[in-house]
């Protein structure tokens, strides 16, 4: 091999610089579409997971998995998001279950891409909401975070709310987040409650109907099908039913 290297004129590369040029080959440029997918998912219920390896050679290497996780009645939500990333195919997770029922993953696997959005939306190689993350967000991605940890109840005959399952973060990043809501015509407040550990949970609650339709009005076109009974405050989806309703009757 090395005589071939020398007669054919080609340099040889070291193990780590190998795996340098692989790097740079397997990166791309996310799409508008593909940023605001990651972006509005990882305020919900996506997960970056970071984990280290070793090459033959011994070097440490770190490596980067995003999965995304739905239970059976948002399988179709999935499999929209499977279909904008170059995802693994869906499957159901051996362990953990919803009340139950069935949870499937599809795992999209590019460090080249990762990494980046890595530096910005982990500390301590947890979640962790930054101000230069949120600037990212459009209403596109505010509607996957909706889709993923949004809640639309029904107050009265008439009134109707939003919550936010934001337990995940801390008091601060949910004030954060209530000033980013803003910007996206939602009055935002913030309560709280012990966990099971005893530690405070944030959920953030947007209680004003005007603005709740607003903002529903706002991202319907980003709603994927099997979630419009999170936009059943207009009239064009007021039939839409909860997957508790559908499962009851």
């Amino acid at each position: 091999m090395f005589n071939q290297c020398i007669r054919k004129k080609v340099e040889r590369r070291t193990l780590i610089e190998a795996g340098k040029l692989r790097y740079r080959k397997i990166w791309f440029k996310l799409s508008k579409v593909q940023e605001q997918l990651i972006y509005g998912s990882l305020l919900g219920d996506a997960c970056l997971h970071r984990f280290e390896t070793r090459t033959r050679a011994g070097n440490r290497m770190v490596q980067y998995r995003l999965v995304f996780a739905q239970g059976e009645d948002q399988l179709q939500y999935l499999k929209h998001k499977a279909d904008l990333l170059p995802c693994s195919k869906l499957n159901q997770r051996p362990k953990g279950s919803n009340l139950g029922r069935p949870i499937f993953q599809s795992v999209f696997s590019n460090t080249a891409v990762l990494e980046p959005i890595a530096k910005m939306c982990h500390r301590k190689h947890k979640k962790h909401i930054t101000k230069e993350w949120l600037k990212k967000l459009n209403w596109r991605g505010i509607a996957y975070w909706y889709q993923d940890d949004g809640s639309l109840i029904k107050m009265n005959k008439s009134g109707w709310r939003i919550l936010f399952s934001t337990q995940g973060f801390s008091c601060e990043e949910a004030k954060n987040l209530c000033v980013r809501l803003k910007d996206f015509g939602l009055t935002a407040h913030i309560n709280t409650k012990l966990g099971k550990y005893g530690n405070v949970q944030p959920i953030i609650h947007c209680m004003h109907t005007r603005e709740v339709i607003r903002f529903a009005n706002k991202i319907k076109k980003f709603i994927t099908p099997c979630l419009h009974y999170k936009i059943r405050c207009l009239p064009s989806y007021a039939e839409e039913k909860t997957p508790h309703s559908r499962r009851r009757n």
